[in-house]
């Protein structure tokens, strides 16, 4: 994530930056996508997503996906920031909800 970029990684066990990474050893991860989350320019986390079934399993559509709830993810820090935990809590909540009914295909 040195790029703070959206990353889609088609095979990762075969992938020679991330072959050797402990989640994908471990998990034996095939498919993976990740974005940053950043504040203010900074890196304070990653969402990353794994399958350890099919390679290839992931597209720029399903990235996208991802990346709305990472912008859904800053709205509610922000909220939290203005308005407590429990606003920012239900907005998380309600996100969340929405990204597991959209259909990765």
């Amino acid at each position: 994530m040195a790029t703070k970029q959206p990353l889609i990684i088609s095979d990762a066990l075969n992938d020679t930056d991330f072959k050797d990474s402990l989640s994908v050893m471990n998990l034996r991860l095939t498919s993976v996508m990740c974005v940053p989350l950043l504040e203010r320019g900074n890196l304070i986390g990653i969402i990353y997503v794994g399958n350890d079934n099919v390679a290839q399993l992931f597209d720029q559509a399903a990235l996208e996906i991802l990346t709305i709830f990472r912008r859904a993810q800053a709205l509610a820090a922000d909220s939290q920031r203005a308005s407590g935990p429990r606003v920012a809590a239900r907005q998380t909540i309600a996100a969340g909800t929405a990204i597991e009914r959209m259909p990765l295909r």
